[in-house]
């Protein structure tokens, strides 16, 4: 990461799996991925021309509109996307309300489809708070870490980390050791994290 004012998600341990996502948010919320360089030219590409780019380039969509965009994209990579399904009902009833039939129409089918991503996501608790979920395995010298990252009760994504030169530390030095190194680095630290070793929970508390 950079201190250049973007907003960074991630880390991510599966490329393949990155451009999946990325692939059906575009289908769903047309975003540039061109680089400046290219955007700076300011001319349309194919992408615009196949429903993958609204044209920030040439202006086909004002900045207000494409920062909005921009917006429910970060919804949905957070992995709230239930947000998103709400935010766009309620565009959908405004415009229906001033008789614009078009976009009301737009927003109905971009709120399927969010509905039907969002149905995807597997629903691990009943409770709605952020947190992680952190289990290791250790067999011998072998030490691996999963964290798997729960939004609003559901999971949106996991990553494995396996530790070299940790089988023999302590449990209790292992888990303090990754953590403070793990989240030193997250472009997001949630309310709550819950460690487990194998089906022993192992402590639950909170990640400041």
């Amino acid at each position: 990461m950079q201190s250049d004012g973007a907003q960074y998600f991630g880390p991510y341990t599966s490329a393949q799996s990155l451009r999946g996502t990325v692939k059906s948010i575009r289908q769903l919320l047309p975003f540039r991925t061109c680089s400046d360089e290219i955007f700076k030219q300011g001319k349309v590409c194919l992408d615009f021309h196949i429903k993958r780019c609204p044209g920030p380039c040439e202006r086909r969509i004002s900045s207000e509109d494409y920062k909005a965009r921009i917006n429910e994209v970060a919804l949905f990579m957070e992995g709230r996307s239930d947000l998103l399904v709400r935010e766009l009902k309620d565009r959908m009833e405004v415009s229906a309300n001033r008789l614009d039939f078009e976009n009301a129409a737009r927003y109905r089918t971009s709120s399927s489809r969010s509905s039907a991503i969002a149905d995807r996501q597997k629903v691990l608790t009943l409770g709605r708070d952020d947190q992680d979920l952190i289990a290791y395995a250790r067999h011998g010298a072998e030490v691996f870490v999963e964290v798997a990252y729960v939004r609003q009760g559901k999971m949106v994504g996991h990553d494995g980390h396996p530790l070299d030169g940790a089988g023999d530390a302590a449990e209790a030095e292992l888990l303090r050791g990754f953590v403070l190194q793990y989240y030193a680095s997250a472009t997001h630290v949630p309310g709550r994290s819950s460690c487990q070793a194998g089906s022993t929970s192992l402590s639950s508390s909170r990640v400041g």
